[in-house]
């Protein structure tokens, strides 16, 4: 897969990096999405954390979710081309997931 990037890097320059941003995009929402997770679990089941103890187990979560928050907001100043594209990628997933794989996925 690398080299295939490799190779279409040199003729889809403009392709591969609208690629990247949106993978970069993306990443950052599951980041806020993940730690919001855990903040739920966290509330509903906080026998699961007893005998586990992270460093800095308030302030980490918390920071990650403001400097994802503030790369959103830099990304959305800079890449304003990127963000329509990853919604649509987005509702597409999402559109295939509900009208097609649900049921296979609730069959088990």
């Amino acid at each position: 897969m690398t080299a295939v990037f490799v190779v279409a890097n040199l003729k889809f320059k403009n392709a591969i990096a609208v690629a990247v941003l949106v993978s970069t995009l993306t990443a950052l929402l599951w980041y806020i999405l993940a730690m919001g997770c855990l903040f739920v679990l966290r509330r509903r089941e906080p026998e699961l954390f007893q005998t586990y103890r992270a460093p800095l187990e308030r302030v980490l979560p918390i920071t990650v979710v403001l400097l994802s928050a503030f790369a959103l907001y830099v990304y959305s100043v800079i890449n304003v081309k990127v963000i329509p594209l990853t919604a649509l990628l987005y509702l597409g997933g999402l559109s295939y997931f509900w009208f097609r794989a649900k049921e296979r996925v609730e069959k088990g």
